[in-house]
């Protein structure tokens, strides 16, 4: 079971199967899939009434903790010591399957392919204002001073029509981001793999501050549901944003674009350079009868090696699986676009951050107490202390459940 339902999309799936069918005939593959918006919400479900779900099991690192906490997966250790090298992987995605410590503890699912948090930015607005592409030397600051430069009144009627960068709605993963770059964290781990909202903490403070700052005291981006309302749909299609810190998934959305464009890496913050990375991964469910058959399948995905090209065209994500990553099949594939740049990002600078009952806590809480301090409802050290709050009784009870 699995979200992947272009059109595009099912059909080179199609193909992956019926070369895994032909390579294993002894193994007959069922493909069912289902909307993400469903999909999430039934594989909750079903995690949380222990009901089967299929045999090999798309997840997102959005909620894969939410499974594990109940048993629903099966431990893929046992299969990865026999057949698989980890070293061939990145290691950072590894840590959003593995149950407790994300360093050391089993690995209950494998992940296929991730993104990381990257700055998109439109060459031709750089090339009409005479600036320079960002590139790995930028800080925070450079960042302010380039987007003050590309922020215009193009028409001169008092409203600005050209923005310098969009900082979200809030784009959640780059909100993480900015506060792992002023050295907080959105959550701290102890020693037991418990975890609590870090947002409290100064640093964490100022890398949300400098968040709002983006929208209410440099003025460089406009704020969700003000000014966005004059653009497209789509913010960096409209083709008036110079800058967005987007996933780097976000290339297919962004690859129609009328205008070139290119992406880099986030700046560098007062803690260092840092960047949210998120993956999705396939597990077994504990009640699959076919534990060893749905591994074959698995590997064969995650390892896969077969007509790279087209397989390739399903990854709108880098693979972790080493080897597939720094293939010329995906460094070169459509659109062309520096993806050098999400390897090094992956192996230098990402950083994963979920728990158990993340899509309450950050969806329900955290989203809605930044967008109040954007909006000016709350201060930022308010938004924090109240989101800190909400966020640790979330947790607390999912402990206590």
């Amino acid at each position: 079971t699995h979200w992947w339902t272009h059109p595009g999309q099912f059909e080179a799936w199609r193909h992956v199967i019926e070369e895994f069918e032909q390579e294993h005939p002894n193994i007959k593959v069922d493909f069912a899939p289902i909307p993400y918006d469903m999909y999430s919400r039934r594989m909750l479900t079903a995690a949380a009434s222990g009901t089967a779900f299929g045999d090999v099991v798309a997840i997102s690192g959005m909620w894969d903790q939410d499974l594990f906490v109940r048993n629903y997966t099966t431990s893929l250790q046992p299969f990865i010591q026999r057949d698989l090298n980890l070293n061939d992987f990145f290691s950072e995605p590894l840590k959003e399957y593995r149950l407790g410590a994300k360093d050391t503890g089993d690995l209950l699912a494998l992940p296929m392919v991730s993104g990381v948090v990257v700055l998109f930015y439109n060459k031709d607005l750089f090339d009409a204002a005479g600036l320079p592409y960002p590139d790995s030397t930028w800080t925070y600051d450079d960042l302010v001073q380039a987007a003050k430069k590309l922020t215009k009144d193009t028409d001169g009627d008092g409203t600005v029509d050209q923005w310098g960068i969009y900082a979200g709605a809030p784009e959640r993963l780059a909100f993480d981001t900015f506060v792992h770059s002023f050295g907080g964290k959105v959550l701290r781990e102890d020693a037991t793999s418990h975890y609590s909202s870090g947002l409290d903490d100064p640093k964490a403070i100022a890398g949300f501050q400098f968040y709002v700052d983006l929208f209410n005291t440099y003025k460089v981006s406009p704020r969700p549901s003000v000014e966005v309302g004059q653009l497209s749909s789509d913010v960096f299609l409209s083709g008036k944003i110079a800058m967005q810190f987007m996933a780097s998934w976000a290339e297919v959305q962004v690859a129609p674009a009328r205008f070139r464009w290119d992406i880099a890496m986030p700046p560098k913050g007062p803690a260092g350079r840092f960047a949210y990375a998120h993956s999705n991964g396939f597990c077994i469910p504990a009640k699959s009868e076919h534990k060893e058959e749905a591994w074959q399948l698995i590997r064969w995905i995650v390892t896969h090696k077969g007509r790279e090209s087209e397989f390739l065209e399903i990854y709108y994500q880098m693979p972790v699986y080493r080897p597939l990553a720094h293939s010329n099949a995906w460094l070169k594939k459509d659109p062309p676009i520096n993806r050098k740049v999400i390897l090094e990002m992956h192996e230098k600078y990402s950083f994963t951050e979920n728990s158990p009952h993340r899509m309450e806590w950050h969806e329900g809480v955290l989203v809605s107490e930044v967008e109040q301090a954007v909006l000016g409802m709350k201060s930022v050290p308010d938004a924090a202390h109240d989101a800190t709050r909400k966020i640790n009784a979330i947790l607390q009870q999912g402990y206590a459940d």
